[in-house]
């Protein structure tokens, strides 16, 4: 609980009260209409709009979705590098 507690504490405001201007279906509508025009793409031009974190989590939820259903596969160099998503 401790640890819990912590953590909740930890956590900026701007990320518990910030609010997307896009739910995670319309980005993941964004990111496949890009994909149709784009073989490949960074995950740093996908947040290249983004307004606050919880847009970037949003638009990294997305990814994840693209993943799950098979449309898309990500590649990463480095430890912490850039994402590189691809259409599959």
């Amino acid at each position: 609980v401790s640890q819990m507690r912590r953590c909740a504490v930890s956590v900026p405001a701007n990320v518990v009260e910030g609010y997307s201007r896009r739910s995670v279906k319309e980005k993941l509508n964004s990111i496949r209409a890009f994909l149709q025009t784009a073989k490949k793409f960074s995950f740093n031009q996908v947040l290249h709009d983004a307004a606050n974190r919880t847009e970037v989590i949003v638009s990294f939820l997305a990814i994840l979705e693209l993943l799950k259903d098979g449309s898309a596969y990500v590649k990463q160099s480095d430890t912490f590098g850039d994402m590189e998503i691809q259409k599959t």
